[in-house]
Formats: structure tokens, C-alpha cells, sequence
């Protein structure tokens, strides 16, 4: 689980959770000078959320694909070797 927790759930709780970072990430705007703040309501999450989140759920898609693989593969080996 600590795989998972450095991947994603730590770069996404700060948006996710109610803590005054999160609320900053997701409805501040701050100019590069910090002298013109925007409100924004529906803030496009950052393209390194967007890509972290792709590849954690392709790699749950990938190991929940080949555990499927591998119950069927024992499945058909315990089938063939059944004394009917």
C-alpha cells in the first residue's frame, strides 16, 4: 500500500480533503508577481494529476487483468485434471 499512497493518494488528498492548501490548489489563481489573486470555481486539475491518475489506474487495470489471467488459467488446469 505504501506504493500507492507516494503515487497517488498523496499528490491528490491536498485537493481532495477540506485543508487550506487544497482549497488554494483548486480555487486560487495567483499571478506569477502574487500581486493579482482569481477566484475560480472549476479549476482543470494539473497535467501531472491528470497523468498520475492514468497511469495508477492502468497499472490496477493491468494486475486486476492478470490476477483474471491466472484464476482462469488454474481454473482450466484443475478442469483437465478432474476424474470425471
Amino acid at each position: 500500500m505504501r506504493d500507492e499512497y507516494d503515487s497517488i493518494y498523496r499528490s491528490l488528498s491536498e485537493t481532495v480533503h477540506p485543508t487550506y492548501a487544497g482549497e488554494i490548489k483548486r480555487h486560487l489563481e495567483i499571478d506569477e508577481n502574487g500581486e493579482n489573486i482569481s477566484i475560480v470555481v472549476f479549476k482543470e486539475a494539473p497535467k501531472e494529476t491528470i497523468e498520475v491518475v492514468c497511469h495508477t489506474t492502468c497499472s490496477l487495470l493491468r494486475s486486476a487483468t492478470d490476477a483474471i489471467s491466472n484464476f482462469e488459467e488454474i481454473n482450466l488446469q484443475k478442469n483437465h485434471f478432474q476424474i470425471k
